[in-house]
């Protein structure tokens, strides 16, 4: 078995993954304990739910003003705005979407193109920052599932370019969310921009119910010969390099 990471990352207002292989995890634990520390996920909270406050407020829209972030969960600031917008219901009979918390959440809260887009990556590594640190912690860099964010060929070549332009040492070719042809124009890409491949089944346990840890949906496997080039490149849980 080999010791990994998925970081989330901020490219252009937007939330992309770099998955590292073969990582010291202690190293690793040290910086994200540091960088996601218990004050510092408060305070991007608060600061969500501030710039959320202030489209609301530019809409007219009513709320207490002294609601607060406190505990520093995740999407925290969201979800105290939506609560106090759905205390009033003639905000709701103004924007009917505002009492539908996924509604909201995907196609306004996280959407750049919406008047109520608020940008949660501010605190997030760049693509650099997270290729430098899994590095630093003795791993390679790979760019997670490149067609999972639903852009097109070439917007995905491009994401592609830019994580090989930062250093990136891969990119995942298998994964259970591919449609018919993605994996064909993955390998083209990993070609052409001189990648390793590796694959994944995307496994988060009870957040992914019905995903196997190998199989997926049960019908993934990762052909070996994919990651022959490179996965004795990298520790393995017992600290060794095959």
């Amino acid at each position: 078995m080999i010791p990994g990471v998925e970081l989330t990352c901020r490219v252009d207002g937007n939330l992309r993954d770099m998955l590292g292989y073969g990582i010291d995890t202690s190293l690793m634990e040290s910086w994200l304990d540091q960088k996601y520390s218990p004050e510092n996920r408060v305070r991007k909270q608060q600061q969500v739910l501030e710039r959320f406050k202030e489209i609301c407020r530019d809409k007219l829209l009513i709320f207490d003003e002294s609601i607060q972030a406190t505990e520093g969960k995740k999407a925290e600031g969201y979800t105290v705005m939506f609560m106090e917008l759905n205390r009033h219901p003639e905000n709701i009979r103004r924007f009917p979407f505002l009492g539908d918390a996924t509604r909201l959440y995907w196609d306004h809260f996280t959407d750049p193109n919406s008047e109520f887009y608020v940008d949660e990556t501010f605190d997030l590594p760049t693509f650099e920052e997270a290729i430098e640190i899994i590095h630093q912690a003795g791993g390679m860099a790979f760019i997670a599932h490149p067609y999972v964010y639903g852009l097109s060929d070439e917007d995905t070549e491009a994401l592609i370019r830019r994580a090989a332009d930062a250093g990136v040492n891969g990119m995942e070719l298998m994964h259970q969310s591919n449609k018919p042809g993605h994996t064909e124009k993955l390998r083209r890409f990993a070609e052409k921009f001189h990648l390793y491949l590796s694959g994944g089944t995307d496994f988060h346990g009870y957040n992914k119910p019905g995903i196997k840890l190998v199989t997926a949906y049960g019908n993934m496997l990762v052909n070996y010969h994919d990651i022959e080039p490179w996965i004795g490149m990298v520790s393995h849980i017992d600290g060794s390099v095959s």
